[in-house]
């Protein structure tokens, strides 16, 4: 029977992935500003494209997504499935909205969402897959009412 500490470690280190926020610290790197300043307010990569462009975009995109697609990657060889594998899409998901090292204000979630929920995949119980994607709905909600107009302030 495995440790729950494993599913501590797991679930603490999928929010770790999630903290890494590429839009932020692209912008960081190419222009010394912080994109939450500009735009929508967000680390995403939608906001990224708006101040440098489609190419940063998609590089952002990619490596959300890709963050996604890690945990759930990671998480069988680490811990194993189950509720602890859900636990961690939340996790890496929630780092990515509410990073701790960005003062709690990060992406939308939606790139680390897809990432998590192509991975995860078909194949799973319905059960596993309903709350999975329940969880993850309600988490794009809470991080989409924090900016419920996508105005853009330059």
């Amino acid at each position: 029977m495995k440790e729950m500490w494993v599913d501590l470690v797991l679930i603490l280190a999928a929010y770790g992935v999630g903290c890494l926020n590429a839009g932020y610290y692209l912008v960081r790197w190419k222009t010394g500003g912080d994109i939450r300043k500009s735009g929508s307010g967000t680390a995403g990569a939608r906001n990224v494209g708006r101040l440098l462009g489609r190419r940063w975009l998609a590089l952002v995109f990619v490596t959300d997504f890709a963050k996604g697609v890690l945990v759930v990657a990671a998480a069988p060889i680490l811990s194993g499935e189950g509720w602890a594998l859900i636990a961690a899409i939340a996790a890496v998901v929630g780092g990515h909205v509410w990073p701790a090292q960005l003062g709690f204000r990060g992406g939308k979630g939606v790139a680390t969402s897809l990432g998590t929920l192509t991975a995860f995949g078909p194949g799973r119980g319905n059960l596993e897959t309903a709350v999975a994607i329940s969880l993850l709905a309600g988490l794009l909600w809470i991080a989409h009412r924090r900016h419920p107009k996508e105005e853009f302030r330059p």
